[in-house]
C-alpha cells in the first residue's frame, strides 16, 4: 500500500520486462522472521504496470492505493520447510 500523499513508482522489471527488477524483491520468511529465500520481481505487464521508454517497467501506485503483483513461485531451499 502506498501510504504517501503522492503517486510512487516501483521498478518491476528491466529491459522491457525480460529481466528482473534491480529494486523490488520478494522475501519468503519463516514464522521467526528468518529469510528462507528471495526472488527479484519480474513483471512487465499487468494492472498499473507501465513500460517506459528507457526499458524499465514500473508499477504506478497512486496515493493510498494498493498494488497487487502477479503470482510468483519462490523456490524453497531443501532445509526451509
Amino acid at each position: 500500500m502506498n501510504t504517501d500523499e503522492a503517486e510512487i513508482e516501483i521498478v518491476t522489471a528491466l529491459n522491457h520486462g525480460t529481466k528482473a527488477s534491480d529494486e523490488a524483491l520478494f522475501s519468503l520468511l519463516d514464522a521467526d522472521g528468518n529469510v528462507l529465500a528471495t526472488l527479484a520481481m519480474q513483471q512487465g505487464l499487468g494492472a498499473s504496470v507501465i513500460n517506459l521508454g528507457n526499458g524499465k517497467s514500473v508499477a504506478r501506485i497512486p496515493a493510498g492505493a494498493i498494488f497487487e503483483s502477479a503470482p510468483v513461485q519462490i523456490p524453497v531451499p531443501a532445509g526451509g520447510q
